[in-house]
């Protein structure tokens, strides 16, 4: 039993591989090529994609913990081939949309399960004080080979702009199969309320209990804010004259780096608390977003966009990690773990219409600096409030 489960860690690589984007950086210039679209009609894409996922990500989280982790991520497979689908026929905005929702129940389903699921896996192999570095290494693996497709993307763009989204959805499929393919751990059986909206609220009670909704709160928060602003890096970068056929190359440059970040997390995580971690994350960040709104050297911004897209997703397994630790011994994890995503979906998606309105108003450079200036005041205002008088208690 232990050979079949110690097949779900090379299975779960593989499966991130395959949930890669490896269109995402030519996305929104994709958009613009639509008839009908326009900045804001991005804005209202992202929009409906994350109400989709404000209505979904608890309750998929939910659903996980009662049907089961591995039923719930193939679903989510099926709803990403779907995604691909609709994006690679788009032709109106209403398409976009469809594409943009059935997306977002993909990642509905995917968060917080994927992470419980490996989690109850390692659990289950007597490793799971090895859960940062083991995962850290599968999420860097995963980064690192769809990072060789992404940097073609753009060479296939000039081909074809829909040529991308032929990849995606071959990889999309193959995803699928490897769901099929997880041995389901055993797991210790989440109590269950005769009224699911008592037992939300039961297991959301538990998570303020332990300190863990407060935290899912400031990182939901940071990660929508950051998720809005990045929904306009293509659009930008094209409109500093920057060719497309370089989005890739930068584009993979960001992941290259997140998958360094990846690699070391277990290392990275040992030498800060969760307190000093998240203060010097919102500093970075911060800086990041004003220094892009002050116009310098296109090239130095595009860079900085790598970078700040490295820091995104490099820094994900830490971030879990913390959390991971608080609820490592909860049954209804995935409810958990989902919460944070869906602030997450709620904020990127009213930050991302802010966003959208302002550069229509006032122009690129000026809207990512506004928006960098926001952003610092929130999230340095949300830090002194979630951290001030912090004590991590730990679930025992």
């Amino acid at each position: 039993m232990n050979q079949s489960l110690t097949s779900n860690i090379w299975k779960y690589a593989v499966l991130l591989i395959t949930n890669k984007r490896v269109w995402v950086s030519i996305i929104a210039v994709y958009y613009l090529t639509i008839p009908g679209v326009n900045e804001l009609g991005i804005s209202y894409i992202i929009l409906a994609g994350n109400v989709a996922g404000v209505l979904f990500e608890i309750p998929s989280g939910y659903l996980a913990d009662q049907i089961g982790h591995k039923k719930t991520l193939v679903l989510s497979r099926i709803f990403a081939v779907i995604s691909s689908i609709f994006y690679l026929m788009a032709w109106d905005l209403w398409t976009l949309i469809a594409g943009s929702v059935f997306l977002s129940l993909s990642v509905a389903f995917m968060s917080g399960t994927g992470n419980a699921f490996m989690l109850d896996t390692l659990k289950n192999l007597g490793r799971e004080h090895e859960y940062a570095k083991i995962m850290g290494k599968i999420k860097s693996i995963g980064f690192s080979l769809p990072l060789l497709i992404s940097m073609f993307v753009p060479f296939l763009a000039e081909i074809s702009i829909k040529a991308p989204f032929v990849a995606g959805i071959v990889m999309d499929v193959i995803g699928l199969v490897v769901s099929l393919l997880f041995i389901a751990p055993k797991v210790i059986k989440a109590k269950v309320e005769d009224n699911a909206f008592r037992d939300l609220l039961r297991i959301v009670k538990q998570g303020i209990s332990i300190g863990f909704v407060k935290y899912s709160v400031y990182l939901g928060v940071l990660g929508g804010l950051i998720f809005a602003i990045g929904n306009y890096r293509g659009p930008y970068q094209a409109s500093l004259g920057i060719p497309i056929i370089y989005f890739g190359l930068f584009f993979g440059l960001g992941r290259g780096f997140a998958s360094i970040l990846l690699w070391f997390s277990g290392k990275i995580q040992k030498r800060f608390t969760m307190k000093q971690f998240f203060f010097w994350q919102t500093i970075l960040y911060g800086l990041i977003f004003l220094v892009l709104g002050t116009g310098i050297n296109p090239w130095v911004l595009v860079i900085l966009f790598a970078f700040q897209n490295g820091l995104k997703w490099g820094l994900t397994e830490i971030e879990d990690s913390y959390f991971i630790d608080l609820i490592k011994d909860v049954p209804n994890k995935a409810t958990l773990l989902s919460f944070g995503s869906q602030i997450q979906q709620i904020i990127g998606g009213i930050a991302a219409l802010l966003v959208g309105w302002i550069i229509v108003s006032f122009g690129y450079q000026q809207g990512f600096l506004f928006f960098g200036i926001i952003f610092s005041v929130i999230m340095l205002a949300m830090y002194w409030i979630t951290f001030s008088r912090t004590t991590i208690k730990k679930n025992r």
